[in-house]
């Protein structure tokens, strides 16, 4: 039988690779097809506010698996997500303060969840992607801005996030919640979604004479709480990021002395917080936890020129 190029065959059976060895050829197949949409509704209640909704269907095509658990389809269907979501933008004025509020109420429904799954096969694992569960994500997101003086700029940002599994049988939730990895578990968290998220805010511009250039010096905060930061957080302890807080300050000066040049300098983290950001999740089935860290304090200076004008 002649060699086929990289080993390729266009239909199972056996085919020789460029070394010279022969290896057996499986072609897997798998077709998938769904209609998505979005459609949405705004409201301008007043110059100066608006209201909007918005619905939308998401779809994540199937596939196939090449390592197939033997006696098992290889093939794993499409999922789906559908997102609703309610909201409002108003400017308005606080006595002499000009101030902005957004607000976001958001669900999303989540069928046929695709996960990377393990099963032991001959007592050795066997890792594929698999539909898991259904699961939902809601939430709020709330963004304020308040200018209380000229130069002065604020804001705050807070967000809320619900997010879950639906819960398998309690037999399939006993044995995959208790085993190595065998299974999806459902008690887990949803990776990467904290419960509360904040960022402050503030910045000052300094009221400098024009041909000084544009100053402001500034800086914003960001806590939030505990995340899983992996699908399998409820049997690897290290698959949890714990809640953290970041301080980043900076400066700027543009057009400095009416030129076409602009300085900054920054300096991010600046407790220089050690957080988690990721983990290979391999602590339960061996003994291994490989964490991944968040960037540490830095500083810096950046310089930009605009060519062609000011």
């Amino acid at each position: 039988m002649g060699a086929y190029p990289h080993g390729f065959c266009p239909s199972p059976g056996v085919a020789r690779l460029p070394t010279g060895q022969v290896s057996r050829c499986e072609v897997f197949r798998t077709k998938s097809n769904a209609t998505t949409y979005t459609a949405g509704l705004n409201y301008q209640v007043t110059p100066d506010a608006l209201i909007y909704g918005k619905i939308s269907r998401g779809y994540r095509p199937g596939g196939a698996n090449a390592t197939a658990v033997p006696g098992t389809s290889p093939n794993f269907g499409p999922e789906f997500d559908r997102s609703i979501e309610f909201g409002g933008k108003a400017d308005y004025s606080l006595g002499p303060a000009r101030a902005r509020t957004n607000l976001a109420l958001f669900t999303d429904k989540y069928q046929k969840i695709q996960k990377l799954v393990t099963s032991l096969v001959n007592n050795a694992p066997v890792s594929v992607v698999s539909n898991v569960a259904n699961g939902r994500v809601r939430g709020i997101e709330l963004e304020q801005t308040v200018v209380p003086f000229r130069g002065m700029d604020l804001r705050a940002t807070w967000s809320h996030l619900d997010a879950k599994y639906q819960q398998l049988s309690p037999a399939d939730v006993a044995f995959a919640c208790n085993s190595p990895y065998i299974g999806f578990c459902t008690l887990s968290h949803f990776a990467g979604t904290p419960k509360n998220m904040v960022t402050l805010a503030a910045h000052y511009t300094l009221p400098l004479p024009e041909q000084y250039g544009e100053v402001t010096i500034g800086g914003d905060w960001y806590t939030r709480s505990r995340i899983a930061v992996s699908d399998n957080d409820y049997i690897d302890p290290s698959a949890k990021s714990p809640r953290y807080s970041l301080l980043n300050l900076n400066t700027s000066w543009n057009n400095v002395m009416r030129s076409n040049a602009d300085l900054g300098v920054f300096v991010t983290n600046v407790t220089n917080k050690s957080y988690i950001t990721g983990t290979n999740s391999l602590d339960h089935n061996l003994g291994i936890a490989a964490l991944q860290w968040g960037e540490p304090r830095m500083f810096g200076v950046s310089v930009r020129y605009h060519f062609g004008g000011s």
